[in-house]
């Protein structure tokens, strides 16, 4: 297998954790593939945007860029959250709201 980045090392170990887990447990597949997907969606905003991390925001940028990063991560963590099976759309907010 080719040697991947650390970054999409972590996406990818997510996805082989959270298959293991599933493997186990009777699901459907499409409930499978949710909690593989969803898993490695949140692995991917633990690279993007890591959690807690608290960005400087250049004196050049407006106000409106402070929580930007954060934003981001809401909004990637927001897709995960919907591809839980069993999430209930109406209450997760859209990426638009």
């Amino acid at each position: 297998m080719t040697e991947l980045s650390p970054a999409a090392q972590a996406v990818f170990d997510a996805t082989v954790i959270a298959y293991s887990v599933i493997n186990n447990q009777s699901a459907t597949m499409e409930g499978h593939a949710r909690l593989i997907a969803a898993a490695a969606v949140q692995a991917l905003a633990d690279q993007v945007v890591p959690e807690g991390r608290r960005w400087t925001k250049p004196e050049y940028f407006s106000d409106d860029m402070e929580n930007y990063e954060q934003e981001k991560r809401d909004e990637i963590l927001a897709i995960a959250a919907e591809l839980q099976p069993g999430h209930n759309s109406s209450s997760t907010p859209s990426i638009e709201d």
